[in-house]
Order: structure tokens, then C-alpha cells, then sequence
């Protein structure tokens, strides 16, 4: 588990992919008084920090996750080379897949699965926030393409993501239910809207769905980092190893739902923006109550997407 998830969707991935893109771009590109920074500043909180660590304690021939699982100092190099190769040129911000699978969740029926139900309503969640947001701020798609930072910000990301398109060419929207649908150009401010929508429901809710291991790794019985020969569950120094690196990522963190109207700029928006906050805050625990009861039925209970449960950013 350790070899895959933690390594390619949790670390690589998440952490030093999507989370490194994120607040890189909008601290190289934006100036600390945008109004996009501002947006996506809880987002990034504490990224540089953790994955710093990380790249010290996790992806370093003889850290902790090297002596944890059963690779060698150049398999592991290799897992992450490739890992990374492979999510910057699969990873589709505009795009509704997690992690870059091939066969999106959110485009399963909403009835099929809970995780896939829960999914696209936290998504739609967040999608509305950003939304209302970025429309607060740019009244036309010229406005948007007229901001030099903004412009300079998205070049930046695109250098991250192989399949992210220009920001005045994102390409098409489906809209309606089967088999109905139809298709229309997304404009700019759409584009930007779903890519950065993409970007916050993996440094929140994906990072939560594939970050903690604690809970499996308690029990060596049930799984651990590497297994010896001739044996059928880890020894104890392969599963106190594991249980070094579910302790040290397990600190808790700001969490999703929490005031944050403090990074708001100060400016004649500041009025509609608290209210798109507060109305973020609203949703977002009306939904963790609708998750939550809809556990207590479901055979296969899901908490990946319960906003409580969630940090706001991949600050551990």
C-alpha cells in the first residue's frame, strides 16, 4: 500500500505535484494582494513547509519510507521519477477525473457509489464558491484575459500540466443530462473556474481520501510497507517503521470548515466576497449533515468527502 498509494497518490501526486504547482505558481506569479491569491491562500497553506520535509524524511535514499517498504535506493527513485512524469502529463485540471484516472469517478451514475455521489457534491460545492468568486471579481472574460499576473499565473500552470490549454481556448463544456447533452465553448472565466476548482478538491478532499494510514496499518496482520521471505505479515521492525510515518503525517491542521474571511482584500468587494464565504462555510456543513445521514443507510460507508473530516490544504 505504502509502495502505491502513499508513494504515487498521496506524495507524488498530491503533495508534490498538485500541492507544489499550486502554491508555487501563485507565489511566483501573483502578487500578495490578487485577489486569486487570496482566494486559493488556505489552499496553500503550509505546502512549502511539508513538502519540504517531505523531500528531507520521505523521498531520500535511506529516509523513512525507504527503509519502510521493499525497494531499493534506485527503485524508489524510480517510482517517483515516474510517478511524476506520469501525473504531469495525465493530470487534467479541467477535467472532473481524480488523481488522472482514466475513467473519472464523478462520471460514474451517482447512485452506483457513495464515493462517487459524494464526490461530485463536494466538487459542486466548491465549484460555486470559486465561481461566484471569480465572477466578482472579472464582470467579462476580456477583463480576465486583461490581467497580466492572471495571464502569467495560468503560463505558469500550464508548464505544470501537459493537457491544461490556453486560458483562452478551454475547450468544450458538456452541458445537460443523457441523452439530451450538448456542447459549447468554455469561456475564460469557465476555464479558470474548473482548473482551479480541480486543484482544490485535491489538496483537500484527495489528499484526505489517500493521505491517512494510520488506520490501516495499525494491524500488521491486515498491511503493511514489506513482508520478508517465507513470512505472511510484516515483523515488528518492518511495522514500527510504517507506524513512524502514519505518526509523523497524523498531526492535525486547519481544517476546511472554519472562518476564513480574514484573507479577503480589503477593497470594495470585500462585502460580496464575505457573503460568498459565508455561504461557502453554509454548504459545506449542510453537506457533511447529508453525508452523514446518508451513512447511517449505505452499505459501503464513505467518509473521503465529508467536509468536516477535511483539512484545507496538504499542510501534513
Amino acid at each position: 500500500m505504502l509502495s502505491g498509494v502513499t508513494l504515487r497518490e498521496h506524495l507524488t501526486i498530491v503533495h508534490l505535484v498538485v500541492g507544489n504547482a499550486l502554491v508555487t505558481t501563485t507565489r511566483e506569479q501573483l502578487r500578495a494582494s490578487h485577489p486569486v491569491r487570496r482566494l486559493l491562500k488556505p489552499f496553500t497553506y503550509r505546502t512549502v513547509a511539508v513538502n519540504r520535509g517531505a523531500r528531507n524524511l520521505l523521498t531520500s535514499e535511506l529516509s523513512l519510507l525507504h527503509r519502510a517498504v521493499a525497494l531499493d535506493a534506485a527503485g524508489l527513485h524510480a517510482a517517483f521519477n515516474a510517478s511524476i512524469s506520469l501525473a504531469r502529463a495525465q493530470l487534467d485540471p479541467l477535467s472532473d477525473a481524480l488523481l488522472g484516472a482514466a475513467e473519472p469517478p464523478l462520471r460514474v451514475s451517482p447512485s452506483a457509489t457513495p464515493f462517487a455521489h459524494d464526490a461530485a457534491a463536494f466538487r459542486a460545492v466548491v465549484r460555486r464558491m470559486v465561481s461566484a468568486y471569480v465572477l466578482e471579481y472579472y464582470e467579462s472574460d476580456q477583463a480576465l484575459l486583461d490581467d497580466t499576473q492572471l495571464r502569467a499565473f495560468w503560463t505558469a500552470l500550464r508548464a505544470w500540466f501537459a493537457r491544461l490549454p490556453a486560458l483562452a481556448d478551454g475547450g468544450e463544456v458538456v452541458e445537460g443530462a443523457w441523452p439530451l447533452q450538448r456542447t459549447r465553448a468554455r469561456t475564460p472565466r469557465e476555464t479558470l473556474v474548473d482548473a482551479l476548482t480541480s486543484l482544490v478538491v485535491h489538496v483537500t478532499a484527495v489528499h484526505k481520501h489517500v493521505g491517512p494510514a494510520g488506520e490501516y496499518v495499525r494491524d500488521p496482520r491486515y498491511a503493511g510497507a514489506k513482508i520478508r521471505p517465507g513470512a505472511e505479515v510484516a515483523d515488528v521492525q518492518a511495522a514500527v517503521q510504517v507506524l513512524s510515518i502514519a505518526l509523523v503525517t497524523g498531526f492535525r491542521q486547519p481544517m476546511l470548515i472554519d472562518d476564513y474571511t480574514h484573507v479577503l482584500l480589503r477593497d470594495e468587494h470585500l462585502g460580496a466576497t464575505r457573503r460568498i464565504l459565508d455561504r461557502f462555510q453554509a454548504e459545506l456543513a449542510e453537506l457533511s449533515r447529508e453525508v452523514r445521514r446518508k451513512n447511517r443507510a449505505r452499505r459501503f460507508k464513505t467518509q473521503a468527502f465529508d467536509p468536516a473530516r477535511l483539512s484545507t490544504s496538504v499542510s501534513i
